[in-house]
């Protein structure tokens, strides 16, 4: 995730095969999740604009060469249990809080200093090491590259603009400080982003019917 930025489930569906250690690269094709009755499954992204080959920082081929010298297999993933089988999203959210709980509050900051200290022994700025390791160094660059948005067009933006201007209304949010984009996937609601951007999704706004969409805008407003 730190690598590449995508997403738990999609990390820990990554099997050995989809990396390719020589061209520093991984193909993103599935998401791991729970479903009532079934376990845990692997199964596509929801949409085909999830499913992309992405480019890996050094340190991410050199940590991913160690464990593949210890002994893999091609369709095994590569955050693997302890009985090599995929790891549960959920177990894997729980021990992410408590590795950025106060008790992990210090190997943070060590890390941090260790980071900063690589930096300047490198002779690196900030914009350089993230220009480096394709970081997003803007929230639009975030907004593009990491949750898949882009902007709206003139039609699509009527579609849920009497909603959406009426929940800022009701909630007393001034709806020029935010940007309405566009997240292509066939869901009701868009990934949840930072700082003044509200996302929707294709199909909320050409298929959903007005009240619909109007719950829609509520949901999107509550999370400002």
């Amino acid at each position: 995730m730190l690598g590449t930025g995508v997403r738990i489930g999609e990390s820990l569906a990554v099997l050995w095969f989809q990396v390719d250690l020589e061209a520093g690269t991984v193909e993103i094709t599935d998401t791991i999740a729970r479903i009532t009755g079934e376990g845990l499954i692997r199964k596509r992204t929801k949409s085909r604009a999830g499913q992309r080959l992405l480019h890996l920082p050094r340190w991410a081929i050199a940590m991913l060469r160690t464990r593949h010298a210890a002994g893999i297999r091609l369709d095994d993933p590569v955050f693997a249990d302890v009985l090599g089988g995929f790891r549960d999203p959920s177990n894997t959210r729980r021990t992410l809080r408590t590795a950025l709980s106060p008790v992990g509050s210090t190997a943070r900051r060590d890390l941090g200093l260790s980071l900063r200290a690589l930096r300047r022994e490198t002779g690196l700025t900030r914009k350089q090491v993230a220009n480096t390791l394709n970081w997003p160094q803007t929230r639009i660059e975030l907004a593009r590259k990491v949750y898949r948005l882009r902007p709206s067009s003139v039609p699509e933006s009527q579609r849920p603009g009497p909603a959406w201007w009426a929940v800022c209304t009701a909630t007393g949010v001034d709806p020029n400080r935010y940007r309405v984009w566009f997240h292509k996937g066939p869901e009701a609601t868009a990934p949840a982003t930072a700082g003044t951007t509200v996302a929707v999704t294709s199909w909320a706004v050409y298929v959903l019917p007005p009240r619909h969409l109007d719950a829609v805008s509520r949901t999107a407003g509550a999370s400002r």
